[in-house]
């Protein structure tokens, strides 16, 4: 039987050559015609030979008919031949000729796995780690390899494929049988546990044209053995162990048309000699530990032959540490889609105005480097551009009025430069925008009212810039906008009321530091949002994506109620005194709460419930008064709470310790309600904060002891002070890791550095292993309760203590000796 594998030269004469071997009743011969192979089955129980119609086309052979003959093949199926062809062949020197039956062979399945692979697989799977693997569960002796077991795919009965994608192997690649393969072209381990390093037999699979390793946990090098491997077309070996340099070996891969190595430790320099590789397409050598300049020529030491890459549409040298500037020969790349050199810290100099020849430009990231000079204006030549990230470098200047061109531009970073002047107009002309990142550089001028037109924009960030001016009221319009960051800018005048419309899709709003006045807006959606003017969000996060609004920004500015300003005025007119000098502010258009921070009061309203997204509530520092509402338990992802420094009174609400009870979320990092005037006792529900390490409740008027359940709360690192407490200090406190264990587990503290339990009520003595404390403890804080009993007499020569305060206690006895080191002490 003859079957095409490959295009045939001069007709009807093939010349074979002999592959039998004894004792086997199917034969295979690899023939060649003009120099190209034909595999011929030779079945010696055969009484007639057969060819696919195929071939004979090829061949260009006369066929003639037959007498109608039905073939069954093995499967019981008949098939009818009625046509026939004469081929001649050379044969180890003696020429044959016989006729040949046309049967269509490319639609049966008549493949034989050879016994050599079958057996080098098998020996190999021997060496698994994980034996009872299910997916190579049929790779068993006496079963046919080409059809029954998985990953194994033959042409012409040897092995074409192995593909083992994801298949959960533990194993590594010494055991390969790389030599026993050698009509292998595809060879896919990804996703699998492969460990120990690639060994240089791979060189022997020079059939090979699809590599791919990646996602394993291979090591050490690539054996420069890689550069036989000329038919290659796709290397793959990205997120895996690899370090030293890329083999300059790879160059020799001429066919190679995708090359991915990111992911690894890869030091040195990137090889000249990949500027040999004149089919690549795809060049990602990013997350790696690259160094040195780019090379010059990606081709060799000649910059010239960087135009040999004229095929490369990705280029991703991105997380690496290389330096010097970008080479101007990238113009040569004309294919090339994306160009992405973020990250690399050391790349210097300009950006080429050359690059704005690219026009088939989609997606530029130069971020995170340090690029200086101008932003060209060329590069609004790249009307196909996507995405353009130039942010965290050294830019100066402005920005380009030529940006207007980018019609299909989705993206735009340019943050944290130094681009100065105003935004420019033309901006307004990225219809497709929908991330605008500005933020960090030295902007003048006003928000551009055209803004409102870009309808898709759903994160605008011009935060820490000298924008001046009103808001314009257009931004409004945007209805997909999510962050809207505005922040220390020379802002004026009132928030638009229309912003109160923007609560159900507006995520994160802010605009502290600027110079806004006048009411804030009217929150048309009370479900998602509370009143805004009630959050004033934590200044350390600048913004935290979450469903709905989380942050809300707005300290640093001054807002004042119109009806409390006009009833302030009212009653200034009463005063006697009408040229006070102090009061002379107070007019129709004053800011009746100036201040660097707000003077915000009255209560906190039972609306905030509905902030159920929110992460971080603070209000401290203003004169709000009233009690802390029970709605604030439904806020269960909240993981700081900060109202300290107000007029609170009342209790502290069971319905805090819910805040990381209701979903099992346990978020609440940060509890603070110190200087306030809280009374009643302390809550014991607050052990369900378990994740707690700041709980702040000094200076109020706290009662009754100290619950015994704080235990729980092992990442405590602070206490009470100031308060009304009574009572024994709990001994099982002393699973509370970080303060220190009071009092029998005391010896076992080593981190407690503060202990501020001073102001309150507490009795009884101070526990003796107090003093094994004084190798660490720097302040210890009593004062002013009622403790009594002696000293812990067990304070070590050398302690670090510096401060120790046990005044106004009932204490009694001699002072250890280190008492009078100590630079403030008091004991009685």
């Amino acid at each position: 039987m003859l079957q095409r594998k490959a295009r045939l030269g001069d007709p009807c004469h093939p010349k074979l050559r002999n592959t039998f071997e004894s004792k086997k009743r199917s034969h295979r011969v690899t023939g060649y015609d003009s120099k190209r192979p034909l595999q011929i089955l030779v079945e010696t129980g055969s009484s007639r030979n057969f060819i696919d119609p195929e071939v004979v086309k090829q061949l260009e052979c006369p066929t003639k008919a037959t007498t109608l003959t039905l073939v069954a093949a093995a499967n019981g199926i008949g098939m009818k031949v009625d046509s026939v062809c004469e081929i001649s062949w050379l044969l180890q020197g003696a020429e044959f000729a016989g006729e040949f039956l046309l049967l269509p062979l490319g639609s049966r399945s008549i493949t034989f796995a050879s016994g050599d692979e079958t057996t080098a697989l098998l020996k190999w799977k021997a060496t698994f780690k994980n034996q009872n693997n299910s997916l190579v569960a049929s790779w068993q002796p006496g079963s046919d390899a080409c059809n029954e077991w998985y990953g194994v795919s033959c042409i012409n009965g040897r092995v074409n494929t192995l593909n083992i994608t994801n298949a959960s192997v533990f194993a590594t690649l010494y055991d390969f049988p790389f030599s026993s393969l050698p009509f292998l072209e595809y060879l896919v381990h990804t996703m699998n546990n492969f460990s120990g390093t690639i060994p240089p037999e791979i060189g022997s699979l020079t059939n090979l044209v699809y590599l791919d390793l990646n996602s394993n946990q291979i090591s050490y090098t690539i054996p420069s053995q890689i550069g036989s491997l000329v038919k290659l077309q796709i290397l793959r070996s990205f997120d895996n162990h690899l370090n030293g340099p890329v083999p300059g070996e790879v160059g020799y891969l001429r066919s190679l048309t995708k090359l991915s190595l990111g992911g690894n430790f890869r030091i040195g320099s990137i090889p000249a000699s990949l500027g040999n590789l004149n089919n690549l397409s795809y060049l990602y050598l990013y997350d790696n530990q690259l160094f040195g300049p780019i090379p010059t020529t990606l081709s060799g030491p000649i910059p010239s032959e960087l135009g040999n890459l004229k095929n490369l549409n990705t280029l991703a040298l991105y997380n690496n540490q290389l330096s010097g500037p970008i080479p101007s020969e990238l113009r040569n790349l004309i294919n090339l889609n994306h160009l992405v050199l973020s990250n690399n810290k050391n790349l210097f100099g300009p950006i080429p105005n050359e690059l704005g020849n690219l026009k088939k430009f989609n997606n530029l990231e130069l971020s995170d480097n340090q690029l200086s000079g101008p932003i060209p204006s060329v590069l609004g030549n790249l009307k196909n551009l996507n995405n353009l990230t130039l942010s965290n470098n050294l830019l100066t200047g402005s920005i380009p009025s030529s940006f207007g061109n980018f019609r299909n531009l989705q993206t735009l970073f340019l943050g944290n430069n130094n681009l100065i002047e105003e935004i420019p107009s033309s901006i307004c002309n990225l219809t497709s925008l929908t991330v605008l990142y500005l933020s960090r550089n030295n902007l003048k001028g006003k928000i551009l009212q055209c803004l409102g037109n870009i309808s898709g924009l759903q994160y605008v960030m011009m935060s820490h810039n000298n924008l001046n001016g009103e808001l314009p009221s257009s931004i409004c319009n945007l209805t997909s906008l999510q962050v809207l960051d505005l922040g220390r800018n020379n802002l004026i005048g009132a928030i638009p009321q229309c912003f109160g419309n923007m609560s159900g899709h507006l995520e994160v709003l802010d605009m502290h530091h600027n110079n806004l006045s006048g009411t804030l807006p009217n929150v048309k959606d009370t479900k998602t949002l509370a009143q805004w003017s009630w959050l004033l969000l934590c200044s350390l996060i600048s913004f935290i994506l979450r469903d709905f609004f989380t942050l809300l920004y707005l300290f640093a500015n001054t807002f004042a109620s119109t009806e409390e300003a006009t009833a302030l005025l009212k009653w200034k007119s009463t005063f006697k005194n009408q040229n006070n000098s102090l009061l002379a502010s107070w007019k129709p258009s004053f800011d009746a709460c100036s201040g660097s921070m707000n003077n915000f009061y009255g209560t906190i309203p039972p609306e905030i419930g509905n902030l159920t997204n929110l992460i971080c509530l603070d209000l401290h520092a203003n004169q709000i008064s009233g009690t802390i509402p029970s709605q604030i338990g439904s806020l269960v992802k909240l993981q700081i709470l900060h109202i300290f420094d107000n007029h609170l009174n009342g209790p502290i609400l069971e319905e805090i310790g819910y805040l990381s009870e209701l979903g099992n979320l346990k978020n609440l990092n940060y509890l603070e309600l110190s200087n306030n005037h809280l009374t009643g006792p302390i809550p014991s529900e607050l052990e369900n904060l378990t994740n707690l390490s700041d709980l702040g409740l000094s200076n109020n008027q706290l009662s009754g002891p100290i619950p015994s359940e704080l235990r729980n709360l092992k990442n405590l690192n602070d206490l009470l002070s100031n308060n009304q407490l009574s009572g024994p200090i709990p001994s099982s406190i002393g699973n509370l890791r970080n303060l220190g264990e009071l009092p029998s587990s005391i010896c076992n503290l080593t981190t407690l550095q503060v202990l501020d339990l001073g102001r309150n009520n507490l009795m009884g003595a101070i526990p003796q292993c107090f003093g094994n404390m004084s190798g660490h403890l720097e302040v210890l804080d009593m004062q002013h309760n009622n403790l009594s009993s002696t000293l812990p007499t067990t304070f070590s020569i050398g302690s670090a203590l510096r401060s120790f305060n046990l005044h106004g206690n009932k204490l009694r006895g001699k002072n250890s000796t280190i008492l009078g080191k100590l630079p403030t002490t008091e004991s009685s």
